[in-house]
């Protein structure tokens, strides 16, 4: 029953200009970001160095840098979109009551919607990956470990999974595609900033030498791994780069962030079912 209903879901889904159109964009950006690599460096010099020999010039990091793009709220926009319309639009538009009068439950369809989502993301995110191959290759050369960035896409593929569960929750909630586009927006910026903040503190409790780290540093260093910034950051767990603590950010996985995202997908969508099981659907 469920595989009838996510599919169901995924044609509905499909339907929609937006999610062709940010399979579109998921195309551009592969390309693009290759390119962009490509375009940095030649002459130019940081420190007496050729920016190009600190940069990862070659095809594998084209790979590595569409991923880096496409997680600049780009495609968070999208999917932010796609929850809100597949809940909230559909709610406002009398349309949801089409599948709750089938003999199925609600949370069944709850389930089928996030499943198509989530699907429309690993579509979205194989695009990219496939695009910024070809178009590395081609660009950059084949040299690079080509395997680096994989684990990357994978982590944004679940940390795209536990936004798509909190805009499902927030679309029930809050029944308004804008509000729902542009609150999830402005949270996700103002966490990019909270969360740099409590690195940047977690960091300098590290690096600063002192035989007695002040207190408050201390306590960001416990804290950052559970923030939000790290949750929904967990792809950036790839990047290479020599050990050093608090590397979520630079090239370690964190498992507390991994353990956050959970929660956040879990309470999103148990949060959604309980609240779409009390809302009266017109």
């Amino acid at each position: 029953m469920i595989a009838l209903l996510v599919q169901a879901e995924f044609r509905k889904l499909f339907s929609r200009s937006s999610a062709r159109l940010g399979l579109v964009l998921s195309v551009v950006i592969g390309v693009l970001a290759p390119a962009l690599l490509r375009s940095v460096g030649g002459g130019l010099e940081v420190n007496g160095e050729n920016l190009q020999s600190m940069l990862p010039y070659h095809g594998a990091g084209g790979v590595a840098w569409a991923l880096e793009l496409r997680n600049l709220h780009i495609l968070q926009a999208v999917l932010l979109v796609l929850a809100a319309s597949s809940l909230a639009g559909e709610l406002n538009a009398r349309t949801l009551r089409e599948d709750l009068v089938r003999p199925v439950r609600r949370d069944a369809v709850l389930l089928a919607k996030w499943l198509s989502l989530v699907l429309w993301d690993a579509a979205s995110l194989g695009l990219t990956l496939v695009a910024s191959a070809a178009s590395g290759a081609a660009l950059l050369g084949v040299d690079g470990d080509w395997m680096v960035p994989l684990p990357g896409y994978a982590a944004s593929l679940a940390a795209d999974a536990g936004l798509l569960a909190l805009a499902l929750l927030a679309s029930i909630v809050l029944q308004s595609v804008p509000a729902v586009v542009g609150g999830g927006l402005l949270l996700t910026v103002l966490d990019r900033f909270v969360g740099l903040g409590v690195w940047g503190l977690a960091m300098a409790s590290e690096n600063l030498g002192l035989e007695e780290t002040p207190a408050f540093l201390k306590m960001a260093a416990q804290i950052w791994p559970w923030t939000p910034y790290a949750a929904f950051g967990v792809w950036k767990g790839y990047r290479p780069a020599e050990p050093a603590p608090f590397q979520g950010i630079e090239g370690a996985w964190v498992w507390e962030g991994f353990v956050v995202l959970a929660i956040f997908t879990v309470v999103g969508l148990l949060g959604a079912k309980a609240k779409l099981d009390r809302t009266d659907v017109p």
